[in-house]
């Protein structure tokens, strides 16, 4: 893994839609191959791909491990995939990265923000309000809409979730 400057320069990465909700949390839409290059130089160690593979425009997987990084990859194509089962395994990545520097991204941190406030309400209980302004600090923005309903209905094991 790539070390060698410390995480407090994240606030320089060109990531679409950047938001920084920790010191060594980066969130935000798909990094291009610089910006993954300046990520591992910066020292993030994890980069968590909730794109489907299909929305990929260079072999990302490729380029972060070249890179000295390591890839995480959980498809979240839309509404229909937020459940709990995938929030689970949403859950499970993140304890992975714990609190190694990280890149959290989609194409534009919009489905970043909603597993990160369907995970704060459904697995951690937070209140919904609550769960929400941890979305958005995530990037929820367009399908905020339909996450407050996702909280406010609970979770879905697995199937369509979204709102018909």
């Amino acid at each position: 893994m790539n070390e060698k400057n410390p995480p407090n320069t994240l606030g320089a990465l060109a990531l679409p839609n950047a938001q920084h909700p920790s010191s060594t949390l980066v969130t935000g839409g798909a990094p291009d191959v610089a910006t993954l290059k300046a990520a591992a130089d910066t020292g993030i160690r994890y980069v968590f791909d909730l794109r489907p593979s299909a929305e990929r425009s260079f072999d990302e997987p490729a380029v972060v491990t070249q890179n000295g990084m390591e890839f995480l990859h959980l498809p979240i194509a839309g509404p229909p995939d937020l459940t709990l089962a995938n929030v689970r395994i949403f859950n499970t990545l993140l304890a992975r990265i714990g609190s190694s520097p990280a890149i959290i991204h989609c194409a534009s941190g919009n489905r970043v923000g909603a597993m990160m406030a369907l995970r704060a309400r459904w697995l951690n209980d937070v209140p919904a309000d609550k769960a929400l302004e941890i979305g958005r600090a995530h990037g929820l923005t367009k399908m905020e809409a339909t996450v407050a309903d996702l909280l406010e209905r609970g979770p879905s094991e697995s199937g369509n979730a979204a709102i018909a």
